[in-house]
């Protein structure tokens, strides 16, 4: 509940006005600010202890709305808040608004998708303003041979949140779209789209709702800028249908080869999953269901799936014997040497393998999934079954890929007269003379 606040000034003992002293009032807030040197302080006691806040800045009014601020974090024991020294109002950069989203305690569930917020808020910032692109990544690698990154500063790390505007975001949309059609224009519709809604999360969720973090900036416009509208696409079936058949055709010598990215083309191709869940995916997620296994996606301990979507797809049986017998762990179902090799090492060799083969799209793993969309939405004519099966948190994507397909009459060839029919004919309206 909002309250109006008061500044009030202080009478000393010979009644005339204290120019140091201002009384404070917030709802049931209430606190004696005291100039001292160039800026008011306050001293406020919780439990028995004083808080000696040094707001640093002459303006009662700014002085008063940090001391509040501060008040309020230290009564939910939010102490980063308290000691974060943010006391100039409006000047704060990107910077420090990502270590203060970053310091909440949140479920493990939940790290990918702050971390995955930071990078977008600082991508937009960086696109619009034209500064240069982060440096390069730094690993440093554990005794378990796994990488940890090393964060490494960039410009967008020193802008100040106050440049968070509608002109800044639709400079960002702007640039991520300009001179690109058809699917190339659409993919960067859905990227510019993506951090913008995980941008709007660094504030939404946490920052401005909860209303402990003091001296941000007003960033109601910057949360209200629309998404940019999306094409309708359609997914060219007829060419790149004979290229999947070309994969399975040769997949017999990668089984031999490379197991691991064997399973990885398997797991997209005939499951239909992402990149990222391929990564993740557990033998623990292979469960029974009405008599026939599927792969129940799930959330883990670190990493939900994209959308949050849980789902359960048709395992068939020459798949899951295949993964019995090339996985060699009793945790993840493709075996790597480390995280990071299974999430980045197979698929570059997945990619390296596909391209060996003449594959001429500019994805890889990501068209077999699709491809095992076109199957789902031809075999059952319904979108909102591939929807599930693709996990798919918007309906309008599965649409955008698949509506030709399920509206695309079936043919049956007549031995008869060698004659193309369809299987249900259209009726003739009869004209009357």
């Amino acid at each position: 509940m909002n309250h109006k606040l008061k500044i009030e000034k202080v009478k000393g003992k010979d009644g005339k006005n204290d120019d140091s002293k201002r009384l404070v009032t917030c709802g049931e807030i209430k606190f004696t600010m005291r100039m001292r040197g160039r800026g008011w302080q306050v001293r406020h006691q919780v439990d028995g202890k004083k808080h000696q806040l040094n707001l640093r800045t002459a303006d009662p009014k700014r002085a008063a709305k940090t001391a509040i601020d501060k008040i309020r974090a230290i009564t939910k024991e939010q102490w980063d808040v308290v000691h974060a020294g943010q006391t100039t109002r409006g000047h704060h950069t990107i910077e420090e608004v990502c270590k203060l989203y970053a310091s909440r305690k949140v479920p493990k569930t939940q790290l990918v998708s702050t971390n995955s917020n930071i990078t977008a808020l600082k991508k937009i910032v960086r696109v619009a303003l034209g500064l240069n692109p982060p440096p390069p990544p730094k690993y440093k690698v554990n005794a378990d041979k796994s990488r940890t990154t090393i964060e490494q500063p960039q410009e967008a790390d020193k802008v100040s949140t106050t440049k968070l505007t509608v002109d800044l975001v639709k400079e960002f949309q702007h640039k991520m779209i300009h001179g690109l059609q058809g699917i190339a224009g659409q993919d960067a519709r859905r990227a510019a789209n993506s951090a913008l809604i995980a941008g709007r999360a660094v504030f939404e969720k946490h920052l401005v709702v909860d209303g402990l973090y003091p001296n941000l900036p007003d960033i109601s416009r910057f949360k209200d800028v629309g998404l940019l509208e999306f094409v309708p696409l359609t997914f060219d079936f007829e060419e790149i249908d004979p290229w999947c058949k070309k994969i399975f055709t040769n997949l017999p010598a990668l089984r031999k080869s490379d197991p691991s990215a064997y399973l990885f083309v398997l797991l997209a191709a005939k499951c239909g999953l992402r990149r990222g869940e391929i990564a993740e995916a557990r033998n623990s997620w292979i469960v029974g269901e009405k008599g026939k296994r599927v792969v129940h996606v799930q959330p883990t301990e670190t990493w939900i799936p994209k959308g949050r979507k849980k789902r359960k797809v048709p395992l068939d049986e020459e798949t899951y014997h295949d993964i019995l017998a090339l996985t060699d762990a009793e945790e993840w179902i493709v075996p790597a040497d480390s995280d990071y090799a299974r999430q980045e090492g197979i698929c570059k060799r997945v990619s390296k393998w596909m391209i060996s083969l003449g594959w001429p799209f500019k994805k890889k793993i990501h068209e077999l999934r699709k491809w095992y969309g076109s199957q789902v939405a031809d075999q059952t004519r319904d979108l909102l079954t591939a929807q599930r099966m693709l996990g798919h948190a918007d309906p309008k994507t599965t649409e955008q890929y698949y509506a030709d397909i399920i509206k695309r009459p079936k043919f049956t060839i007549t031995l008869d007269t060698g004659g193309i029919e369809p299987e249900e004919p259209e009726q003739k309206l009869a004209v009357n003379n």
